[in-house]
């Protein structure tokens, strides 16, 4: 080697070390960098990924909050419906006799048409039996339905002799029902199970029915005799005497819920019984062998149908049967800014990865840019949030949200008007403190069955204002389950509805006259008495008494003055009795008295002459003066086990042995039973005797006994009894006269 060749070695050597340590800095670069783009793209997109799944998450708990407000509005309409049909059932099961001016005035005190959105019309269709058909016709014509005069032909329609008949005897509210022509048969128009399925679920028949274009659906309702629901197949079908007919228009219901969320649509579907084809046969054992489960017809819907990427909930609600409301929204806009979101996301992370060469800047950067994110996202739950209280601040409810472990977290303004106690006192003292004791388990278990799935509204008494009230209480968990969400609940103050009820109630039980306990009333008390006989010493004694001369009072002074001498009456009798003894009127001049706690006939005994001897005053009505008597029927019930109809119709014939004698007081035996009976027997048969041609006359000549000569012939009347044989004049007339 040169010695200029040796000089230059190092230097060279020098250079290659350092340009191989430039290329593996290259190269270790240019790992780094792939590795930061490998890294930072699959971090990007998964970021844009998750960002995607949150704002879909963020819609669809708006949504489900906005759900379950619309299902709280729906399920109070679906409970007003079924506080319409029991008030119905009840109002017509123990007054079937009322006119259609008294219908009209009683719905009109109920303001149908502005507490119940969407009622079209209602009326009670009657069963009328073919034998009734002529009494049905002269009633239908006495007292006509609205819109009819009553002159026009009852024409029955479809023609045809049947064994019973359905038409409507009260009707009102909608021109709908005015249309329809008095001998329409419901019953046939309806088809087979129109009736059936009503009569023997007990429950509310709820179908479609479109009225030209325009969708709504008939609520059809049981009504037995008495206003309450039997509780067997056998018994429905004995007392069944007519249904409540409704015409709802729900979408108009649907219409009112979804006016805070325009956004929404919403389905609702009635769940009824239906027909399974196995026929109603009385063997049948139960229900459920003759009628299954319908998959649901819709009734009402508001807005257009779902799509498969459309935001969806199902929820049901009872209210004397099923109801089922679907709600959806679509998700296109949503989906949209979550795909521009995560778009944004992916191309932030792009970004950033590019500019990993400058770390310092790039991590400011993206500390910076997060940091920015969280506000704005902070920002946009703040308006959520802030909309939410707007909604519930002007909804007429009030509003309450509760974690799960029941601890109080919001309420709206007129939530604390309800509850009569502003915030502070109902966060220190506890908002299930503010109701009445008793109510509060119902409370509870209302809480604990949403969080199983479901839950009835309960109506329950808030004590803590001056003003005491009722409130219906529904519940329903937040988004997340009651275990992280809680629940929301909605009050709605009832006071005025429950006081109408309980008034309704009063009245269906007690005779408007006299304020007196019914028929109704006065069986189910003694029915009670019975099952505490075993329990008290003593018998129990029922009194029937019927007035005697009140007729007569009556047609010559008028009703008027008939009406106040039942009042003055009424008050005699109630103040001949013992304290606790229970007075009933039972209708016209009949009343019945109920006694307990009874040794011996005696000690009735003392008790009727004071109540005959009281009632036997003259009366002054009216400025004149009238003159009555009582005639009582007594029986002495020493087993707990009889039934108190039978109880009451012994009272009566007793009472009637009496009216017919001259004691005017007569105690119930067995033979006396068989006297009457036999003594019914005859009347009915001598009412078809001269039909059946078996009353003939038979002349008896008057003969002239010093010539011989017949003067003159008597006809006498024989009755040839089919099963008694001729039967002579002092055997049947007094029955005929």
């Amino acid at each position: 080697m040169s010695l200029a060749r040796r000089a230059l070695w190092p230097l060279s050597w020098r250079r290659g070390r350092k340009r191989a340590s430039e290329h593996a800095a290259t190269r270790g670069s240019r790992a780094i960098v792939w590795v930061l783009l490998i890294v930072g793209i699959g971090g990007s997109v998964a970021a844009a990924a998750a960002w995607r799944a949150s704002v879909d998450n963020q819609s669809r708990r708006v949504f489900d909050a906005q759900a379950g407000d619309v299902t709280a509005s729906i399920a109070v309409s679906l409970a007003r419906v079924d506080d319409l049909a029991a008030a119905m059932r009840t109002l017509v099961g123990t007054r079937p006799d009322m006119t259609n001016s008294e219908w009209t005035e009683w719905f009109a005190g109920l303001d149908v048409t502005h507490r119940y959105p969407g009622v079209l019309g209602v009326a009670y269709v009657q069963i009328v039996p073919a034998a009734e058909l002529p009494a049905f016709e002269a009633k239908i014509r006495a007292d006509p339905l609205p819109g009819h005069s009553g002159a026009e032909p009852f024409t029955i329609i479809p023609p045809g002799d049947r064994p019973s008949y359905c038409f409507v005897r009260l009707g009102g509210l909608g021109p709908q029902l005015a249309a329809l022509p008095p001998g329409l048969d419901l019953c046939v128009l309806g088809g087979e199970n129109w009736l059936s399925k009503p009569r023997d679920t007990g429950q509310l028949q709820v179908s479609p029915v479109n009225l030209g274009s325009r969708r709504t659906a008939q609520v059809v309702t049981p009504i037995y005799a008495g206003g309450g629901v039997p509780a067997t197949v056998a018994e429905r079908r004995a007392t069944i005497i007519g249904l409540g007919g409704d015409l709802f228009d729900f979408d108009a219901v649907l219409k009112i819920a979804l006016r805070p969320h325009p956004g929404l649509s919403v389905a609702l579907s009635r769940r009824d019984l239906i027909p399974t084809g196995k026929g109603n046969a009385p063997s049948v054992a139960s229900l459920a062998a003759t009628f299954g489960r319908s998959t649901g017809a819709v009734v009402g819907s508001i807005g257009p149908s779902p799509t498969s990427s459309s935001f969806r909930r199902t929820l049901a609600v009872n209210a004397d049967g099923g109801w089922q409301i679907q709600i959806s929204a679509s998700s296109g806009s949503s989906n949209r800014k979550a795909l521009a979101e995560g778009l944004l996301v992916l191309l932030i992370g792009l970004v950033v990865t590019a500019l990993l060469c400058t770390l310092v800047r790039v991590l400011t950067r993206s500390r910076q840019r997060a940091m920015e994110m969280v506000e704005r996202r902070t920002a946009e739950l703040s308006t959520s949030e802030s909309r939410f209280r707007s909604m519930a601040a002007a909804s007429p409810l009030g509003i309450l949200q509760i974690d799960a472990g029941g601890t109080f977290l919001y309420g709206n303004d007129r939530l604390f008007q309800i509850l009569g106690a502003p915030e502070a006192q109902v966060r220190d003292m506890g908002w299930l403190d503010l109701f009445a004791p008793g109510h509060r388990a119902e409370l509870l278990a209302a809480l604990a069955s949403c969080a199983n799935g479901g839950s009835d509204p309960v109506e329950v008494r808030v004590v803590a204002s001056l003003d005491p009230r009722w409130v219906r209480f529904s519940v329903a968990t937040l988004s997340g389950g009651s275990e992280s969400g809680g629940f929301v609940a909605s009050l709605e103050d009832v006071s005025a509805e429950v006081a109408a009820r309980i008034r309704l109630t009063a009245e269906a039980r007690h005779d408007p006259l006299t304020g007196l306990p019914n028929r109704v009333c006065f069986l189910a008390a003694l029915q009670g008495a019975l099952d505490e006989m075993p329990a008290h010493a003593g018998q129990v004694a029922v009194l029937f008494i019927d007035l005697d001369r009140f007729k007569q009072v009556n047609d010559a002074h008028g009703h008027a003055a008939g009406d106040e001498l039942l009042i003055a009456t009424a008050g005699r009798i109630g103040a001949s009795l013992r304290p606790g003894d229970l007075l009933s009127r039972l209708g016209g001049d009949e009343f019945a008295v109920l006694m307990t706690g009874i040794e011996d006939v005696a000690s009735v005994t003392a008790v009727i002459d004071r109540l005959q001897a009281s009632v036997s005053r003259p009366f002054s009505i009216s400025g004149l003066h009238a003159s009555v008597g009582a005639s009582v029927g007594l029986v002495l019930v020493d087993d707990a086990s009889g039934d108190p109809a039978t109880i009451l119709q012994n009272a009566d014939m007793a009472m009637y042995r009496a009216k017919s004698g001259s004691a005017r007081f007569e105690v119930f035996n067995h033979s006396l039973r068989e006297n009457v009976l036999a003594r019914l027997e005859t009347e009915q048969a001598l009412r078809g005797a001269l039909e059946r041609n078996e009353l003939e006359l038979q002349f008896q000549p008057i003969v002239e006994l010093v010539s011989g000569r017949i003067t003159a012939g008597e006809a006498l009347v024989r009755w040839d009894h089919p099963r008694r044989g001729v039967l002579l004049p002092d055997e049947f007339l007094p029955l005929a006269e």
